[in-house]
């Protein structure tokens, strides 16, 4: 997400430039490029591996082609045209126009395209803990391309160049709220580290579980996994894998899960991630840390979750609870 970020910034630090009707060497050369053939190839690969589908990353390599070959033409138009340094008979006044105004076409149409293949892993695909962050960067992402594609759409229509100013301030607060957001992240990613490292150190956080022996011995092994294994502390843990540890279809799991207090696998597992976050909160051990972090490594996948859990089970929200019990 910096590698798109860092291009944007230039392609905006460009087009400021021109706005201003200036052209610093150091801005001639970098406008030489195509940034905007770029940053949607990196933005997409960035959402391939937040979703974690890293194994389509390489054939999304194949969409830097088009910055690759428009900036190679962009280049030989301006050694011939600003330079001079030589002529190519075929560049002539007529295609140099045509070549920019395809530009103005394809700058409108890519980053939408990106777009639109990438909605499949964010929305649908998506594999990750916190799906949330990854939503909302791509509809702000798709917000701010598309005011930038009617930019490009109108000037391919008209040949008229509208200032972007209110394209790059918002594109500023952008950057300014994923730099919030990666500290935030930063120092959550921090907390989970220590918390599961204070775990491991401390014998107080580990929570012991008890259950009634049960005449069947499936059930017996249900148990075993969470109380042994910890299986409820994985976030992407579903019916289908633990039928499969235990050797026994996803439907017998059900209605052995219904032979206990739940009603549901999720509720089963919700039960005890609520368990060990009870656990983690009043003990003192994990008193710095914060609410969120603490239902994370309990196996929560987001705050949403976490909170609707907690709230399902105990009537209460985890502040509530840590309210009560201080």
């Amino acid at each position: 997400m910096g590698i798109t970020l860092l291009f944007i910034s230039i392609a905006g630090m460009n087009n400021w430039f021109w706005d201003l009707g200036e052209n610093p060497f150091l801005v001639a050369v970098l406008d030489i490029f195509l940034w905007q053939f770029l940053y949607p190839v990196t933005l997409f690969i960035y959402l391939l591996k937040a979703t974690k589908n890293e194994a389509l990353v390489k054939k999304a390599h194949y969409f830097f082609i088009p910055f690759i070959i428009l900036s190679l033409l962009n280049l030989s138009i301006v050694l011939q045209n600003i330079y001079g340094i030589y002529k190519f008979s075929f560049l002539t006044k007529d295609i140099i126009a045509s070549f920019y105004k395809l530009i103005y076409l394809l700058s409108a149409v890519f980053p939408i395209l990106i777009l639109g293949l990438s909605i499949k892993y964010v929305f649908y695909k998506n594999k990750a803990n916190d799906t949330l962050w990854i939503k909302s960067i791509w509809v702000v992402m798709l917000v701010l391309t598309l005011f930038g594609s009617i930019i490009e759409l109108i000037r391919w229509l008209t040949d008229t160049r509208m200032p972007l100013t209110y394209l790059w301030v918002l594109v500023t607060f952008f950057t300014y709220w994923l730099v919030f957001k990666g500290f935030y992240k930063f120092k959550l990613t921090n907390e989970l580290y220590e918390i599961k490292i204070q775990t491991i150190a401390s014998k107080k956080s580990k929570k012991k579980y008890t259950h009634t022996k049960h005449s069947n011995n499936y059930i017996d092994n249900l148990y075993e996994l969470i109380s042994e294994h910890k299986i409820h502390q994985d976030p992407n843990i579903n019916r289908d894998i633990v039928a499969e540890k235990l050797g026994i279809s996803s439907g017998y799991l059900s209605n052995l899960i219904r032979q206990t207090p739940y009603l549901n696998f999720s509720d089963f597992i919700n039960h005890y991630r609520i368990e060990d976050a009870k656990h983690m909160i009043l003990n003192p051990d994990f008193e710095k840390y914060s609410l969120l972090a603490i239902g994370l490594e309990a196996g929560f996948k987001s705050k949403t979750t976490y909170y609707n859990a907690f709230k399902k089970e105990l009537k209460m929200t985890p502040n509530q609870f840590k309210e009560a019990h201080q």
